[in-house]
């Protein structure tokens, strides 16, 4: 069993052509666990009604879940979920990512080839650039990290496509769907079983197509006023959130650095903030580099 767990939020066209793409998998032997965070158009219903024939638990939230506290709520379905079998598969996986027909077959190959103390990643193919992308690799230092994308020595992984066994799954206890909502919360998942001795993986054999870059109109720019401020630097699902940076680094970075790095973000929040309120006061303009 397949078990496939993944977020949404007044997406219906988006989940809908993504639960197509699983009607049309080799491999039907598949459990979707769909977490309808809120929407008000009608994704979860539409979905049960495409897969009337297949598995499909539909968890509502209201809203407020966001991607690490839906994911989350996946989790502790499966946890209490009576006759799991150790031996299934957990994919985690972002509704708009294109793939074949053969994507979760080959992905539970893929997951038995590198041995069930894995977690296996697909190879992304990004539909802006052009280019193709597989992990990350973090250098934490003494006041902050470098993360840069790595095909090997690879120590984080994103869940755009995720396979991870289900004995794995429960092991590593979910997430931390209140210190870290959304951004980051797949980098500190991964990277946390990385320390516990995980090995991360992408492979080749297993592809996807997603755009991984956030909408121009969601770069900061002209920050000219405190609420501005806020909604770019200090809102959970703002790329830019600089909350989810420190508590990802307090969680996952080695003892002392954690503590350097929390504090050094911290301050920074602290000037980007202090530095708004002023030029707000002054009706001037900001615009953050």
């Amino acid at each position: 069993m397949v078990y496939i767990l993944t977020v949404s939020h007044n997406r219906r066209a988006t989940t809908v052509a993504f639960a197509e793409q699983l009607i049309k998998q080799s491999e039907q032997n598949f459990h979707l666990i769909l977490v309808d965070d809120g929407s008000t158009d009608g994704t979860g219903d539409e979905v049960s009604n495409l897969l009337i024939s297949h598995q499909l638990t539909l968890i509502r939230g209201n809203g407020k879940f966001y991607w690490g506290g839906g994911l989350h709520a996946g989790f502790q379905f499966l946890k209490h979920k009576r006759q799991l079998n150790p031996e299934d598969v957990v994919l985690i996986c972002n509704d708009d990512i294109v793939f074949d027909s053969l994507f979760l077959e080959k992905g539970k190959s893929a997951l038995e080839r590198a041995g069930r103390d894995s977690l296996v990643h697909a190879v992304q193919v990004d539909t802006m650039l052009d280019s193709t992308h597989h992990g990350y690799h973090i250098d934490w230092k003494l006041g902050g990290y470098v993360i840069t994308p790595a095909k090997t020595n690879i120590n984080t992984l994103d869940t755009r496509a995720l396979w991870l066994s289900l004995e794995t799954f429960m092991a590593l206890k979910g997430f931390y769907p209140r210190l870290l909502p959304h951004y980051c919360s797949d980098w500190e998942f991964t990277h946390r079983a990385y320390r516990r001795g995980y090995k991360l993986i992408s492979d080749d054999s297993i592809t996807i197509a997603s755009d991984m870059h956030p909408k121009k109109k969601d770069q900061p720019q002209n920050v000219s006023s405190f609420s501005k401020a806020q909604e770019y630097y200090w809102k959970r699902k703002s790329p830019y959130d600089i909350y989810s940076i420190m508590v990802f680094a307090l969680l996952s970075a080695p003892f002392p650095k954690n503590l350097g790095i929390f504090s050094n973000y911290a301050f920074k929040a602290m000037r980007i903030f202090s530095f708004v309120i002023y030029q707000d006061l002054r009706g001037g303009k900001i615009s953050p580099e």
